[in-house]
């Protein structure tokens, strides 16, 4: 599994993955509460600092449906503020189109390589493609 941690240095918040610690943006969201105070989370998204944004499509081959692999894609690609969709393919396969910044999407690369606990992973396949833009990350629940 891939272990990620944050952490405030000073004025800067920094996210640790593998032993890098690489700047990031916090997003307060407000909490429903009871009470007419708003209170708001310390951290609920976070996006790395932005560069040049590219679009990958990629393919993820093994034991990848039926694991959970969609649902956890969605859950990371949110909070690294990846874009884009994750579907299942009809020959066992999960298709994803995901957007971001290099540090995001290197990131995400490696999460997809592990997967969750049950999935097996045989090989994940990426290929660059022209920037759509995506808005969100969603999960597509039938294949186009």
């Amino acid at each position: 599994m891939v272990e990620i941690s944050c952490k405030n240095s000073g004025n800067l918040n920094l996210i640790k993955f593998k032993n890098l610690f690489l700047p990031f943006h916090v997003t307060l969201q407000p909490l429903t509460t009871l009470t007419t105070l708003t209170t708001f989370t310390t951290l609920t998204t976070f996006t790395t600092i932005p560069t040049k944004m590219k679009h990958l499509n990629i393919t993820v081959k093994g034991k990848v449906q039926g694991v959970f692999y969609r649902g956890a894609t969605k859950a990371v690609a949110d909070h690294l503020g990846v874009k884009g969709y994750v579907r299942n393919e009809p020959d066992g396969d999960v298709f994803i189109e995901a957007e971001g910044d290099n540090i995001a999407l290197d990131m995400f690369l490696d999460w997809c390589r592990e997967g969750t606990e049950h999935a097996m992973v045989s090989s994940v396949e990426s290929h660059e493609g022209e920037l759509k833009n995506y808005r969100n990350f969603e999960l597509v629940k039938k294949s186009l």
